[in-house]
């Protein structure tokens, strides 16, 4: 029986490297990532696909530097935007199934309530609208396409904020974190755990709906929150920190300025996803907890 067939943009990063290790025994899965590829141009990654022919593409790369995107608009914009609306016409042109990460950036966070894929975008920076612009060029394409938008994404490796917070706090007595923005974390585990299952689904539904989908975990904290339980879990675990759980200090997103605006609400309704793919997912402090003890397992 023949493997299907994927292509996997983005292998190096955080979503990409756990993605290749959840498809790569399972499937004739095909990588295309710096330096072999650069996304800024377009035709040569367009004469590489053509070659591969995937009936899968999945893009896990991505302008995720949410700062430095204020600064640098075109780069942002050709990574988030238009790589993806050639993506987009490619899988058109090939038949194949676009999968394709999207954030709650691109939402103002004014809702007081979850967000639902339906709801009204009106990003804040320069990284969500470059994301709004690629999930229209997409769904204008007219291709088959998952677009999976997720919040407050963390790993074992790479760069984010669990990493940060546990190297703070290896070095530091304190750490303040704001406190009055709201989201729910998102591990590249659950991520890529997802997109496998919709790959799965769609192998055995061509039917399968297509769109956007929301996913996250169940539940919500603040950046405070989510700094507070990584401190809890990883001292729980034994592992020496000069910071303690008592020494994360709340503050306001006014009391530490960044170039780019963030949402206060960032949390995702995830129903329409539970109910496709019929899951139930955990809440946040659960697939944070295994990723603590990879990383604790890397270090022994």
């Amino acid at each position: 029986m023949n493997k299907t067939r994927i292509l996997l943009l983005g292998s190096s990063g955080q979503l990409g490297k756990t993605i290749f290790r959840k498809l790569k025994d399972n499937f004739d899965l095909f990588t295309l990532d710096r330096p072999e590829i650069d996304l800024v141009d377009l035709s040569n990654l367009k004469i590489k696909i053509k070659n591969i022919k995937p009936e899968i593409i999945i893009n896990a790369a991505a302008y995720t530097e949410v700062d430095s995107a204020e600064t640098n608009i075109d780069l942002a914009h050709k990574i988030n935007s238009e790589a993806p609306f050639l993506l987009a016409g490619l899988s058109k042109e090939l038949r194949s199934l676009l999968i394709h990460f999207s954030t709650d950036y691109v939402f103002d966070g004014k809702k007081e309530s979850a967000y639902l894929e339906t709801d009204k975008l009106n990003p804040l920076n320069v990284y969500g609208d470059s994301k709004m612009e690629g999930e229209k060029a997409i769904l204008s394409s007219g291709c088959k396409t998952i677009i999976l938008r997720t919040s407050w994404v963390y790993s074992a490796f790479r760069k984010n904020f669990l990493l940060t917070i546990l190297n703070l706090a290896s070095t530091q007595e304190k750490i303040k974190v704001i406190s009055d923005q709201v989201g729910t974390p998102t591990s590249t585990e659950l991520i890529a755990q997802v997109t496998l299952d919709f790959i799965y689904k769609y192998d055995s539904n061509p039917n399968l709906q297509m769109g956007i989908y929301h996913l996250s975990p169940s539940g919500k904290t603040s950046w405070y929150g989510f700094a507070k339980e990584i401190i809890r879990l990883t001292l729980k675990e034994n592992l020496q920190l000069k910071t303690l759980e008592e020494d994360i200090l709340p503050i306001s997103t006014q009391e530490y300025p960044l170039p780019a605006k963030r949402p206060k609400n960032s949390v995702l309704d995830c129903s329409k996803l539970a109910n496709t793919l019929d899951v139930n997912f955990l809440p946040w402090q659960s697939y944070l907890d295994k990723v603590i003890k990879q990383i604790i397992q890397k270090k022994l």
